[in-house]
């Protein structure tokens, strides 16, 4: 799998229902997105006849008990297997990632476990960022307490 995992999409995001929605929900919003996007009333045919084809079928699945049993399922095995997988990822990138261009293993920091320049790195941008909002403050309170009358009328 990549880094930027995508979304599962399912019938329910089809439809724009919760996965727990009711039967009566289900076909509420069917309907209003059958409306909504319906060939005659849409401006590009072909777009809203492939809207149409994937709403129909996402009801068909969900209106019926037995499928909609079998579409949640395989959203839980595929959950299980996206979660299975990234874990996998994340413990592989984590050993590679103290290697360098040429393959050579770099020093990781003794108590955080971190690669050494990561950890100095990191401590220089919480220094910026106070040392920014410290000047921020400096220059709020010098405009608040300047006096109006030497500010210069445009």
């Amino acid at each position: 799998m990549s880094r930027l995992q995508r979304k599962l999409v399912t019938h329910y995001d089809n439809l724009k229902v919760a996965s727990n929605a009711p039967d009566v929900v289900i076909r509420a919003a069917y309907r209003v997105l059958v409306q909504q996007n319906h060939p005659d009333k849409f401006p590009d045919r072909a777009v809203a006849e492939h809207r149409i084809k994937i709403i129909n079928k996402a009801y068909e699945v969900l209106s019926d008990p037995h499928r909609r049993k079998e579409h949640d399922e395989w959203i839980a095995a595929q959950s299980a297997h996206s979660a299975h997988s990234a874990r996998d990822e994340a413990k592989a990138s984590v050993g590679e990632s103290n290697k360098n261009r040429a393959g050579v293993k770099a020093p990781l920091h003794k108590t955080t476990g971190q690669l050494a320049w990561r950890s100095r790195l990191e401590g220089w941008g919480r220094r910026a960022e106070r040392i920014a909002l410290g000047i921020a403050l400096v220059l709020l309170v010098w405009l608040l307490c300047i006096d109006t009358r030497f500010i210069p009328r445009l």
